[in-house]
């Protein structure tokens, strides 16, 4: 008898093996399921086709790039001997990477194989989505941050501030943006100085062009992406009331952060953190969770938690990440524990507060378990922007980078403490909950798989 998943309509997910995006996608594919499904994850990464195995979801592993010998039969172009030795060798590597693109890192054997009738691509993964609507692929980008468009007064999202009426405000966020215009222009001319046509983003209108599609229409250069595609639907994994106030994106379906430990990636925790977590539930001794995320560390920030924590009325425990083991922060002692992993669902859901880099899938999990936040955000991505985001709506509060173990430990104490925090949090958890269970999430889902299959007919 025929297995009903092989007769199902397939849809593809290509996706990079980083867990805070992993986790929205596998809910994403939950739904997709339901909705009739077959889902297969693609990605060059070993991770991604762990958790997609975990789940009961096919995989289909692409191909990385091209290989030394494909780099050496490339060859040096004809303009490019007078170069020196080490630009030649870019080039060629450039060049080389630009004809396995044209290839589509294997998405073209893939849709011979399993001809998908829709595919849904993370909005970072630029060379999959031009290969894919190229080929006429009903095609739905996939982005889990909450903003990334320009809109009139609001700041680009790695700007750590909120916005304002005032014409002084406005003309803030109108630099910001004008700024981050002129650094990505400054940015390709560096990189066709380096590349020459085999540069990323000439290798991207390049290959738009030999698929027939129109650069400077399907192509935008000017939002806070890298790349955006405004003829593309967007499905947004974000709930817009965690926004500034203010209209939300035109042209985006929001289908609300996907958040839960239904279909968590595959962790590697030890499972000791959970007799310290109930050691502290016993002690009433609160416990506040610490993690920064995990594609980065930062031993000696960490190293400075570990100070403000020792001899303070909480238990700590510590998730490193992946450049850090928890050797490397010396004895701990009794009151705070460290490891490399943790499923961090299930910590939240015993921690009374989390100190984090403001991450946004962190900052989702930390709402839908009504978890208050001090965040010390980086310079990298939108997470300060997300950060001004929680002190924008009281969720937490947000430190600095230089922040002694002092002030630190000061700035833990005070969120521990604040009950108007814990019930802001409490409100907004109740908005992402309502969001869920409205039926928008599915909606948006729709409208936007429609709006994909209208544009290819």
């Amino acid at each position: 008898m025929q297995d009903s998943r092989e007769s199902s309509p397939t849809a593809g997910i290509v996706t990079l093996g980083i867990a805070s995006y992993l986790n929205p996608l596998l809910q994403l594919a939950s739904l997709l399921q339901r909705q009739g499904y077959r889902v297969v994850f693609l990605s060059t990464n070993d991770v991604a086709a762990s958790a997609a195995a975990k789940n009961g979801y096919g995989f289909y592993r692409l191909n990385a790039g091209p290989s030394e010998a494909c780099v050496a039969e490339t060859g040096v172009g004809a303009g490019d001997r007078w170069l020196p030795a080490s630009m030649r060798d870019s080039r060629s590597r450039a060049r080389a990477e630009q004809a396995w693109m044209e290839k589509g890192h294997g998405l073209l054997d893939f849709l011979q194989q399993y001809q998908p009738l829709l595919m849904f691509v993370m909005a970072e993964l630029h060379e999959y989505i031009v290969f894919l609507a190229g080929h006429r692929v009903p095609l739905v980008v996939v982005d889990t941050h909450l903003t990334t468009r320009r809109r009139r007064g609001m700041p680009p999202p790695h700007r750590g501030y909120a916005p304002a009426s005032d014409l002084l405000a406005r003309c803030h966020c109108a630099l910001d943006w004008w700024s981050l215009k002129q650094r990505r222009r400054f940015s390709r001319f560096r990189q066709r100085l380096k590349h020459g046509r085999a540069a990323r983003f000439s290798a991207l209108e390049q290959l738009a062009t030999k698929l027939q599609l129109e650069p400077r229409q399907f192509l935008d250069l000017e939002q806070w992406h890298y790349v955006d595609y405004p003829q593309l639907p967007l499905l947004r994994l974000a709930n817009p009331e965690l926004d500034f106030p203010g209209s939300p994106e035109p042209g985006v379906f929001y289908a609300g952060a996907l958040a839960n430990n239904a279909a968590a990636p595959v962790s590697t925790d030890s499972g000791d953190w959970r007799d310290f977590a109930e050691s502290s539930a016993r002690s009433g001794r609160p416990l506040v969770y610490c993690s920064l995320g995990s594609f980065m560390s930062n031993r000696l920030f960490l190293e400075r938690v570990v100070r403000a924590s020792t001899d303070q009325p909480w238990n700590l425990l510590i998730a490193t990440g992946p450049d850090c083991l928890p050797a490397q922060l010396g004895e701990l002692p009794a009151t705070i524990q460290a490891h490399q992993w943790l499923p961090q669902w299930e910590v939240l859901a015993q921690a009374r507060a989390m100190l984090c880099a403001g991450g946004n899938a962190t900052i989702n999990e930390c709402i839908f378990q009504g978890v208050p936040m001090l965040v010390y955000p980086i310079d990298r991505m939108d997470q300060l922007g997300m950060a001004a985001r929680i002190e924008f709506h009281g969720l937490g509060l947000r430190g600095r980078q230089d922040d002694t173990p002092a002030r630190i430990g000061e700035n833990l104490a005070s969120v521990l403490a604040d009950d108007s925090i814990r019930g802001r949090i409490t409100a907004m958890q109740g908005h992402f909950q309502a969001f869920a269970r409205s039926g928008r999430t599915e909606a948006a889902i729709s409208q936007a798989i429609l709006s994909a299959l209208q544009r290819q007919a």
